[in-house]
């Protein structure tokens, strides 16, 4: 527990020693109700000498303990203020003044985290003044928040804005007294607003931004939280752009490319100045700037669900946050000047990733001022520690001390962290100085100690220390680019300035360029080295590769003794920022700023943060330390240079995982749910239908989804992908599906997957959308979803025409969609050649359906192909190969036949003959090959693994990194060819690449086709009926194709970019590829039967090989 120990100064007890003046403390309950009171003043006693201790709850997140002195006329009416405050909504500045007191309040979270904090706050006004104190059991340092000047001084600063912001007491013993000082915030919220301060104070700064390109931008990070909808919104990293459509009359807040938060925020003129002082406007997000209608805010409790309030603690918040905090600071507009005055560079202040405190309202400023900026967060901003507008905490952010914030958990030598036992809290008299204000400190700069000019040989103080090369071998820095799923684009210009000395008052640097070689990147271990003619440069040692984002610079040339100056200067153009790093040394080394003493040893500007080495016993000096340019919720760099970090290094230290998918069924495109999804993590479920689809956990019907999703569940990151597996046995045995999310993170699949019988484990991954492309993965596995199918057998019938099969399904009402897995395998076959058998599928009224579920004019023949089997015959006739396929049909549709000729056309005119066998079975005869239909709603492993070729009509498989894949092979040509097998992206419009690039009907493509083959696996066919030896997958999970090397030097992928334009790879059942290794211009027969393969997945059972 933590106890509060409050103390009333001497002259502050004075103060209120005098009949009719009371003084209390109160804090309220997470509800805001049930106050507890301590009396320090009663009818001018003062209570315990002056001194008590307040017992906190436990937890307490960003509770209130608020101070209330009040004056009454003693010989008059008094009103007890605990009988008139049972709320702390009650806490007013009109209750204020209708009961005379003024007060003032103490912020903090007491949850045993280690980012517990308190803070002093004046936004809704100033009250009092106060002194925070903690002392801390694992040896830190005492840190006290406070005021630079007395409450008198307060008042009269405040007073020098605006005179009418100061109310006094009216009566009692301190009538005349200064009571309290309304705030911007205040007097903007009230009803009708006090018009001290109004929201047009800030109506010229809005209108000189209503310009065509305003040059405004803002970024960082959101760091994950709950809204007050509660409902959760995931971190992630944002960059906005500024820009005033005349059109609209209202700016727009526009995603970066980079940005990993996206939509549009639009906010009118007048919203804008509504927001500032304090966040009383709205504002409304767009999918996209052009989109007619705004998104939905999901639980919104506002009268319009389309709009949001400015201040909402979400991802877009956060962007406004920023944006508004450069009204705030007078930033916009502006450009600052480099403390370093041989530096000449100005810095853009329209960038939020430059706001260096040091630039706040105003100051170090190169050219004119802003338009305005807030007066009254300015007094608070220069004498104290406390909050003087809601965005005081973004304006100090970068403070190394002296910020608001007040860490009251500690971390024990154990590991345990805990709450300290007390906190101090001291109140002064107006008249008083507090103690214990910490100057806000930030290590950006570090004056030259002069040295000698290298051609005039005279002292120049404006000169810092030459480094020298081999100084200390042992110094080296790290520099860090990577912070939650961002990582600087490996690409990236990076150069590091060494100061070598004046000449002629001219400074000198050497100049080290980071040249990764072809096949490396940044991220590695670069040593400064000099070759035989005194230059300097930079070399990878080998093997040590770093962390993605990291760079370490070793063999560092440093200062013998003095301080170094290094320009570090990251990306080109305008995106381009340089860096300024001192270093104070000692014999090389640099002095520790851990030490005692020695705090300003380093500095950097520009907003990067310094990390030193933590080294036992803290040393006088130190051999490395770390630059890290993005952390917490900062970035000081351009979001142009970043992007997703896709190492998978980083995505397998992820430790939170994503909850599971919830299951449900489609139905007009609505989900819903399937029923016993009772757990956020993971779920076991059933089903009696085939085609299932998926949901975040916001689409469950479960009466606790409102508790799970006020906090992290499996939403994504904004237009991203979900990617949804199937496993079995540990393996995966389906293609996945995928889903694209909203820009709060929220998907659902609008696609079904069709299962078979059996329990599948069902897990999503989270990957980037690349426009048609899916991109690389960025999140962790998710918790497992048990599904079990157990489908009802329907009989099988001939359809109305007697040209198909259909099954014999009852009517339902209920909305399901009913249907079963047919089998089909040829049994017998009279044809001289190798013939493939295509299966189609029809609906009610004999229009096509596609393989996605479409019907329609735009349907064609080639859509409705659901899959494919046939018979190989070897060049004299006999069966090599029977192929088998199995293809699931809905209630209501029928599946016909067609052939697919040598040509690569579909003829469905061939007759067909279908009758029933005695055991339900059909016998189909079509164009001399017999066929077996049944209902198997258990699918073996080949047809499984064959999932892949059914939705894409493609001869692809889809397996994942490190499957082993036995394959039998059957061979009828005198040439000696080869076959592989390469990875292939297929987009989500159904489109096949090779490594991005589209597939080409030229030798440079089959050159990269052959380059590209899987773990260099590639058997050469020597005699007909050798086994190849099984492939095991040495790529990353995906579909992969066949490849054909042939003897003349050809080399044949799946479809028809191939020499001479030609199919040479065509399916004949399950997994079941036939080869053509000759073209035209050969003399090709094209029967597909020179190489027979079919693959078979290794583990998975009740798969049959096909060759007879």
């Amino acid at each position: 527990m933590t106890d509060l120990k409050v103390t009333l100064t001497d002259a502050l007890q004075k103060t209120l020693g005098q009949k009719g003046v009371n003084a209390y403390a109160v804090y309220f309950d997470t509800a805001g109700n049930s106050p507890s009171w301590t009396t320090l003043v009663n009818n001018g006693s003062v209570q315990s000498e002056g001194v008590q201790t307040i017992d906190l709850p436990f937890p307490y997140n960003g509770g209130k303990i608020y101070f209330l002195i009040q004056s009454e006329d003693p010989s008059g009416p008094q009103t007890d203020l605990q009988t008139v405050i049972a709320k702390e909504s009650e806490i007013t500045w009109q209750h204020g003044e209708t009961y005379q007191y003024r007060v003032d309040s103490f912020e903090v979270s007491l949850l045993g985290k280690s980012g517990d904090a308190g803070n002093l706050t004046s936004v809704q006004g100033f009250g009092l003044s106060m002194e925070l104190s903690v002392s801390y059991d694992n040896g830190n340092a005492t840190q006290t928040r406070s005021y630079a000047i007395s409450g008198d001084d307060v008042f009269g600063k405040i007073k020098e804005i605006n005179s009418s912001a100061i109310h006094t007491f009216t009566g009692g013993p301190l009538k005349g007294d200064n009571r309290a000082a309304i705030s911007p915030s205040e007097a903007v919220g009230l009803a009708p607003p006090d018009p001290t301060f109004s929201t047009s104070d800030w109506n010229a700064y809005v209108e000189s931004l209503q310009v065509a390109n305003t040059g405004i931008e803002v970024a960082g990070f959101f760091n994950g939280a709950k809204d007050g909808n509660d409902i959760y919104h995931n971190a992630g990293f944002f960059g906005y752009a500024l820009e005033w459509s005349e059109t609209d009359k209202a700016f727009w807040l526009n995603p970066t490319d980079s940005s990993h938060v996206k939509g549009s925020i639009k906010i009118t003129a007048e919203a804008l100045e509504n927001s500032i002082y304090s966040t009383l406007g709205n504002v409304e997000i767009y999918t996209n700037s052009t989109d007619g209608i705004p998104y939905d805010i999901q639980g919104s409790k506002l009268a319009n669900q389309s709009e949001m309030n400015s201040g909402a603690n979400t991802q877009w918040g956060e962007v406004l946050t920023q944006f508004l905090t450069g009204f705030t600071g007078g930033y916009y507009g502006t450009e600052g000047a480099s403390l370093n005055s041989e530096v000449a560079d100005t810095i853009d202040l329209n960038k939020n990733w430059n706001w260096d405190p040091v630039y706040a309202f105003g100051n170090n400023l190169s050219g004119d001022g802003p338009k305005f900026s807030d007066p009254y967060s300015e007094i608070f901003f220069f004498n104290s520690n406390s909050y003087g507008s809601g965005y005081s905490d973004n304006l100090m952010d970068a403070y190394a001390k002296g910020g608001p914030l007040i860490p009251v958990a500690e971390t024990l030598e154990s590991g345990t962290v805990q709450n300290v036992s007390q906190i101090d809290l001291t109140i002064y008299d107006d008249s008083e100085t507090p103690s214990g204000y910490t100057t806000p400190v930030i290590y950006n700069y570090i004056a030259p100690p002069g040295h000698t000019d290298f051609l005039t040989k005279q002292a120049d103080p404006t000169s810092y220390t030459p480094a020298t090369f081999g100084a200390n071998t042992a110094a080296n820095i790290t520099l860090n680019f990577f912070n939650q799923n961002v990582v600087l684009k490996d690409d990236t210009s990076i150069t590091l300035e060494i100061f070598d000395g004046l000449v002629k008052g001219k400074e000198i640097f050497r100049t080290i360029e980071f040249n990764v070689p072809a096949g490396e990147n940044l991220w590695q271990n670069w040593q400064i080295v000099k070759n035989q003619h005194g230059v300097w440069g930079a070399n990878i040692v080998p093997d040590t590769a770093q962390t993605t984002g990291a760079m370490v610079i070793s063999s560092l040339p440093t200062a013998e003794n003095g301080t170094g100056w290094y320009r570090i200067t990251v990306g080109d153009g305008d995106a381009a920022k340089t860096f300024n790093l001192y270093t104070k040394t000692q014999n090389g080394a640099f002095l520790n700023p851990s030490y005692t003493g020695q705090e300003d040893s380093l500095a950097i500007d520009g907003l990067a943060l310094l990390a030193p080495s933590n080294v036992a016993g803290t040393p006088e000096t130190l051999d490395t330390f770390a630059v890290n340019f993005l952390y917490s919720g900062s970035t000081t760099l351009d979001p142009s240079l970043f992007d997703w970090n896709t190492s998978s290094s980083h995505v397998s230290e992820i430790a939170t995982l994503p909850a599971a998918a919830v299951a449900g069924t489609l139905n007009a495109d609505q989900f819903t749910a399937l029923s016993n999804q009772t757990q956020l993590s993971t779920n076991s479920v059933s089903s009696n239908q085939a085609q299932l689809a998926f949901g975040w956990t916001g689409t469950n019907s479960d009466p606790s989804v409102g508790s799970w999703i006020s906090g992290y569940t499996n939403k994504i990151s904004a237009l991203n992908l979900v990617q949804v597996s199937f496993f079995q046995s540990g393996q995966a045995v389906l293609t996945p599906v995928y889903a694209e999310a909203d820009i709060d993170g929220r998907w659902e699949t609008v696609l079904s997957k069709t299962l078979g019988n059996g329990t599948f484990v069902v897990k999503t991954t989270e990957h980037i959308k690349d426009g048609v492309n899916v991109g690389g993965q960025i999140g962790a596995q998710s918790d497992a979803l048990n599904v079990t199918v157990i489908l009802t057998d329907y009989a099988l019938r001939t359809s109305g025409s007697g040209q198909g099969i259909t099954l014999d399904i009852p009517e339902s009402d209920d909305g399901m969609v009913l249907g079963n897995w047919i089998e089909f395998a040829v049994s017998s076959e009279n044809t001289d050649t190798s013939l493939a058998v295509q299966l189609y599928v029809v609906d009610a009224s004999g229009n096509y359906v596609g393989r996605d579920g479409q019907t329609g004019a735009g349907v064609t023949l080639s859509d409705a192909i659901h899959g494919t089997l046939g018979v190989v015959t070897d060049d004299s006739g006999a069966t090599v190969a029977q192929g088998a396929q199995s293809i699931f049909l809905e209630e209501g549709q029928t599946v016909r036949f067609a052939q697919l000729t040598g040509a690569d056309t579909i003829d469905s005119t061939k007759t067909v003959s279908i009758n029933p066998a005695q055991d339900g079975s059909y016998e189909i005869v079509y164009n001399n090959v017999s066929i077996t239909a049944s209902v198997q709603n258990t699918l073996d492993g080949a047809a499984m693994l064959a999932d892949a070729q059914r939705q894409l009509d493609m001869p692809l498989v889809y397996v994942e990194q490190g499957a082993t894949v036995n394959i039998n092979a059957d061979v009828n040509t005198v040439q000696t060819n080869s076959i592989g097998f390469v990875r292939v992206d297929v987009a989500l419009d159904g489109s096949v690449t090779l490594n991005g690039e589209a597939f080409a009907n030229t030798d440079a493509f089959r050159s990269k086709v052959v380059k590209a083959l899987d773990g260099g696996y590639r058997y050469e066919f020597g005699d007909a009926g050798i086994t190849p030896p099984a492939w095991t997958v040495a790529g990353h999970s995906g579909f992969y194709a066949p490849v054909i090397m042939t003897e003349t030097g050809n080399v044949f992928v799946i479809g028809d970019t191939n020499n001479g334009g030609a199919e040479h790879i065509r399916m004949f059942g399950e997994n079941m590829f036939g080869f053509e290794d000759l073209t035209a211009s050969e003399n090709s027969d094209f029967d597909y039967n020179d190489v027979v393969v079919e693959l078979l997945l290794s583990g998975v059972t009740g798969a049959e090989s096909l060759f007879v």
